[in-house]
């Protein structure tokens, strides 16, 4: 048994939903015999680490635990796992500390980090081990859980921008075959310009080009009736009679509408080589999940989603037309039993507290394996 403390950020918005996979790591953890301490605060940390033999912590998203500039596994010299859900130019990253070590949720990010003293780990979030029933009554319709934006309006921002010459240039390339993976292309155009430089150019091209792709994917289905969860401020979406607007909803409720439809849809251009918690959780609802092309995805659910490429996005809609209902619900099925195989968060979490103490069964773990993890 391990004592581990989880570490909250108490995010609020775009990225509460945070809060909840903090208290689901409690949760899990403590299903798994673990002793696990849960904090707000830095100085209910501080006391748990003075009164306390911690053997790690867990954290997600932005590191925030700090006294003074010292980050308190520093302080105290114990290991920190922190799970980075986004891409890593959004925060600042520990480069030099050999007490931290990083798990992503794409191994594309890790371009994105310079010299790193650990090596990665490549997980996804994992999925509460509850299951969704009444698959069979779930209607006919497309749902998509997500901010939609107006891209010509952030190309306009990108237009006043001084650094807009650069950003055009990566814009003009992914635009012209929107297959092209954005993070590799992004880095290759920012390599010899300054940090602060490249995290504004991401900003707004990374923001630009999923609001294309998003838009683009959306406006290709016509006939199936789409149902569209969160913000949108795009006109070319707005228009389509067959996209019903339900606008925001919590975390947890947004899922609860999704599981009353067939299909999930996931436009996320910029996640190519790993699991967005999106996929996996409409996955357990028993929905069909259609989403982008990506190798890694493909291999873990075989046939068992309907995968599109963003040069051919017209065949999303012939390939629903052609499923029979039977045969979607089969789908769904399938994939839902993988994906509690392999991404509840017991299972998850096992490979980090192995990670941590050097035990060697995570080699046989196969989602390890095709992430692209190498055992210790």
């Amino acid at each position: 048994m391990n004592t581990i403390l989880v570490v909250n950020n108490n995010f609020e918005g775009a990225y509460g939903s945070i809060n909840l996979f903090v208290q689901e790591i409690v949760y899990a953890l403590k299903k798994m015999n673990q002793k696990v301490f849960w904090v707000n605060s830095i100085s209910e940390a501080v006391e748990l680490y003075e009164n306390e033999t911690i053997d790690f912590s867990i954290g997600i998203g932005k590191y925030l635990f700090y006294l003074g500039e010292k980050p308190l596994y520093d302080l105290y010299e114990r290991m920190h796992y922190q799970w980075i859900i986004d891409n890593p130019l959004k925060i600042e990253i520990d480069t030099n500390s050999k007490n931290i070590k990083y798990i992503l949720i794409d191994k594309l990010f890790a371009s994105c980090i310079s010299n790193a003293r650990n090596p990665f780990l490549y997980l996804p979030l994992g999925i509460p081990n509850l299951r969704t029933e009444n698959v069979l009554k779930k209607e006919y319709g497309i749902v998509f859980s997500g901010q939609i934006r107006n891209s010509n309006k952030i190309f306009e921002e990108i237009s006043l921008n001084d650094k807009k010459q650069e950003m055009i240039k990566i814009i003009d390339k992914l635009t012209s075959d929107l297959d092209i993976l954005y993070i590799p292309e992004m880095m290759e155009r920012t390599e010899k310009i300054s940090m602060s430089d490249r995290k504004v150019i991401f900003s707004l091209t990374n923001s630009f080009i999923r609001a294309y792709k998003r838009e683009k994917v959306l406006n290709s289905i016509k006939d199936i009736p789409v149902i569209i969860i969160g913000d949108n401020s795009s006109e070319i979406v707005s228009k389509n009679k067959n996209i019903l607007l339900l606008g925001n909803a919590s975390y947890y409720d947004s899922f609860k509408l999704m599981s009353k439809y067939m299909y999930s849809l996931n436009v996320e251009p910029n996640f190519n080589t790993g699991f967005h918690d999106r996929i996996l959780r409409a996955a357990a609802n028993g929905n069909v999940v259609i989403t982008n092309q990506g190798d890694i995805q493909q291999e873990m659910f075989d046939d068992d989603a309907v995968f599109y490429n963003y040069s051919n996005i017209n065949m999303i809609e012939d390939k629903i037309k052609r499923l029979q209902k039977k045969e979607a619900v089969e789908m769904g099925s399938r994939l839902a039993e993988k994906v509690f195989s392999y991404f509840v968060w017991e299972k998850i979490l096992d490979i980090i507290i192995c990670d941590f103490g050097g035990i060697t069964r995570n080699a046989n773990n196969r989602l390890f394996r095709v992430l692209g993890n190498k055992t210790l």
